[in-house]
């Protein structure tokens, strides 16, 4: 997914880099949704299809409840037999596609090294959220 949201940038980054960057990306999403999931603990999910297509999975499906109306499909692709995601639609947004809108603004106005700032800052952020609220 890291690959995919940052784009041909990904092409120019050395291993490390690319680490980093896959290693930020999934902090800033589970900063992004963990905190969200508790919202939905009493929702339903309902399985609504599945479409197999070589080696890839689209598994929709729709949250539903007091809170919530919501339809999801998870892309997944099976390498070596894992299944990895490798996007998520919410209510016809691509996560993938958004935050590669987000990160091609973000270089196109700064190199690499700002994205890996702002999403070092953003981390970061949450982290003394987390550490100021646990006490």
């Amino acid at each position: 997914m890291a690959k995919q949201a940052l784009g041909s940038p990904w092409i120019e980054l050395t291993d490390s880099e690319r680490q980093e960057c896959v290693a930020l990306f999934v902090q800033l999403l589970r900063d992004t949704f963990a905190g969200r999931i508790d919202n939905y603990a009493n929702e339903q999910v309902l399985y609504l299809s599945e479409l197999d297509k070589e080696n890839c999975v689209e598994v929709k499906t729709k949250l539903s409840g007091r809170k919530v109306d919501t339809l999801l499909e998870f892309r997944l692709a099976d390498q070596v037999g894992h299944w990895y995601v490798y996007d998520v639609i919410i209510d016809s947004a691509g996560l993938v596609s958004n935050y590669h809108t987000q990160f091609a603004g973000i270089i196109r106005d700064h190199p690499y090294a700002g994205l890996v700032h702002k999403m070092k800052e953003k981390t970061l952020v949450v982290k003394v959220f987390e550490t100021t609220t646990v006490q």
